[in-house]
């Protein structure tokens, strides 16, 4: 019922109840097939909202479920939609290997079958599909190396995650990694020797709303409501630092990773009490 919302009615908000239910219910009576493919509708419905670091998320666990219940036909959608989604994202590599590896699966899944029963034509249109595509991207790419130095450079970038650079973090130095959800606000608190994670009950929507507003107060020095300014800076504090205030205490250092609309919060303007907080911003440049 999700799918006919989702695909015919073009209506969201109906189909995502109908996806969660689905997901509630499947985990109500242990049905671990139908658990993945809601967490996985999900990520479609989360995808088509532009949410698509979330819809990621969701298509990851979805996966690890039908794998686990080596469900082959679920899988191979499940890889494609995450395929689409990273293209959404323009990680090209990632896209590709997502459909060639459900492209790979299409052909196993065929070649399993007995002889006689296989479907040739088929079978070799996927093989063809797969290797012309693998063949052309490397080609394409090989070009644009010579071509297009620069392009390449950004196409091929693989970003470095905080794990990997965990051992380079000075001793008095913490990275607030922030990321947010639908419904939930998640602190990452990052140190050398240190790693804490950190939920906040707030919606997208309401943290969105909130943001945009403190920006405009905050762009607007002859603004008339300075006390909005001042509500607003503290109660953004309270959302967004005093959930790990008591982690920052033994840190010289603080610096912030934001996520999405939380680039625009200006964080060392933001206000507890009577003095501001100092933090240190990465170089996006």
């Amino acid at each position: 019922m999700g799918l006919v919302y989702l695909e015919l009615k073009e209506d969201n908000e109906q189909a995502l109840n109908f996806f969660q239910n689905a997901l509630t219910l499947s985990r109500l009576i242990g049905y671990r097939l139908m658990e993945g493919v809601a967490t996985a509708n999900l990520g479609v419905s989360a995808s088509r909202e532009g949410r698509y670091e979330e819809a990621l998320r969701f298509h990851r666990e979805g996966l690890t479920i039908v794998r686990e219940v080596n469900n082959r036909y679920t899988e191979m959608q499940g890889l494609n939609e995450m395929g689409e989604t990273y293209q959404e994202l323009k990680k090209w590599d990632e896209a590709l290997e997502a459909h060639l590896e459900a492209i790979a699966k299409q052909i196993q899944k065929e070649k399993k079958k007995p002889q006689g029963r296989q479907d040739k034509t088929n079978l070799a249109i996927l093989s063809n599909t797969l290797a012309t595509t693998e063949g052309e991207f490397n080609q394409w790419m090989l070009k644009l190396k010579f071509q297009n130095r620069k392009m390449y450079d950004a196409l091929t970038i693989k970003p470095t995650t905080p794990g990997d650079i965990q051992n380079e973090i000075p001793g008095g130095a913490l990275i607030l990694e922030y990321f947010v959800s639908s419904d939930q606000l998640y602190v990452f608190c990052i140190g050398r020797n240190y790693f804490f994670a950190k939920s906040v009950s707030i919606s997208e929507d309401e943290l969105t709303k909130l943001v945009h507003g403190y920006s405009r107060l905050v762009q607007d020095p002859y603004s008339p409501r300075k006390r909005v300014l001042k509500q607003n800076a503290v109660k953004l504090y309270d959302i967004l630092v005093r959930p790990v205030e008591s982690i920052m205490k033994p840190y010289d250092n603080i610096v912030v990773a934001p996520f999405g609309v939380l680039y625009y919060v200006p964080f060392h303007a933001l206000i507890r009490s009577r003095w501001m907080l100092t933090v240190s911003l990465p170089d996006h440049n």
